[in-house]
């Protein structure tokens, strides 16, 4: 028996919508080419909004895309400060208007049947606080009172974080860390993170200021350097940390993703 067609179903939901004209459809998409699912919609309907969702106006369409990546296809507005677009994998993103780099896209669903099937139930997954926010939290939660399998030392004073964080460029994020623990160690699995006197600046990464971008902070459960990221790169995000090895240059290296996450993740591998 056959599978019925995802988007048909959520097609079929918008009957009674006036649809666009083939022809003006064409048009649009002499700008940026449109994939055929995106097609179908606008044949459906030229101007449904659905739950904080609107479908770009076909007028609207080729300026939206002018401004986004090449290869990614923007086809609504969240009616606040992003827009939504189908990647190059037929995944569904979000971009904040002030950041319209791949790198920052937050995926939303894996195709665009499914991203506007979860939008008819209600769904607003772009409201959410992205993961990086939550594990950010969580960190601070963990540090705020150390588990046993951890080893943790004394914050040193606020003058000496505060002189580091101007003369290293360190990112709030990891300041949040030092203000709780001067460096972490975990005995389980070997990975750390330096305390204020061990933090070495890497000269390498382009810097667009008169200071690092990127900070060496420690050492992954392998052995390779972890660098953080002081400042966005058109391919990275500051707070990123990225897996060095010995003689390897940083634009080679593993992004192993934002700090907090990247902390949590240790102190979870390192659990007995």
């Amino acid at each position: 028996m056959t599978r019925p067609d995802p988007m048909d179903l959520v097609l079929a939901r918008l009957e009674g919508e006036p649809g666009a004209a083939p022809e003006d459809i064409e048009e649009a998409a002499k700008a940026r080419s449109m994939p055929e699912v995106l097609h179908r919609l606008y044949r459906k309907s030229a101007d449904p909004v659905l739950a904080g969702v609107q479908l770009l106006a076909l007028d609207d369409y080729p300026n939206v895309n002018a401004a986004l990546p090449a290869g990614w296809v923007g086809f609504a507005d969240d009616l606040s400060d992003g827009w939504f677009a189908i990647a190059p994998d037929g995944k569904v993103v979000w971009l904040a208007r002030s950041d319209l780099r791949p790198i920052a896209a937050r995926v939303m669903a894996e195709s665009l049947a499914a991203f506007l099937k979860l939008v008819m139930a209600g769904e607003q997954p772009w409201l959410a606080s992205p993961p990086s926010v939550v594990d950010r939290e969580q960190v601070k939660t963990v540090l705020d009172a150390p588990p046993s399998w951890i080893d943790t030392r004394p914050a040193q004073p606020y003058d000496q974080l505060s002189a580091a964080q101007h003369r290293l460029h360190l990112p709030h994020v990891f300041l949040e860390i030092l203000e709780r623990t001067d460096g972490l160690f975990i005995p389980g699995t070997g990975a750390m993170l330096f305390g204020l006197s061990e933090l070495v600046p890497e000269p390498t990464v382009p810097s667009p200021w008169n200071g690092p971008a990127a900070v060496d902070i420690g050492r992954t459960a392998d052995g390779r350097s972890a660098l953080l990221l002081a400042t966005d790169l058109p391919d990275h995000k500051a707070d990123e940390v990225i897996a060095v090895a010995a003689g390897q240059s940083w634009q080679s290296g593993t992004v192993l993703g934002p700090l907090s996450t990247v902390v949590l993740a240790w102190i979870k591998e390192g659990r007995p």
